[in-house]
């Protein structure tokens, strides 16, 4: 059995991937078409400053109600 890698957002390149990457970080991917697209507005809902993010680490929580610490990486098989 192989083990799991972590990806960054950018590190992904497909579209089904990047679709449940934003579905587990709670952002809509309605009227999206392109990965770039769907890139781009994960970057616009985590970091919409560059000087002041809107989240912190302990605002993050995954699927199963427990807080997470990694806002930009998706745990992949």
């Amino acid at each position: 059995m192989a083990a799991s890698r972590t990806k960054t957002i950018e590190e992904i390149d497909d579209i089904s991937e990047m679709y449940q990457a934003m579905a587990a970080l709670g952002i809509s991917c309605k009227g999206l078409k392109t990965l770039d697209q769907m890139k781009a507005k994960v970057e616009e809902k985590l970091n919409p400053s560059k000087d002041k993010p809107s989240w912190t680490a302990g605002q993050v929580r995954n699927n199963t109600g427990s807080y997470g610490n990694c806002v930009s990486h998706i745990e992949t098989s």
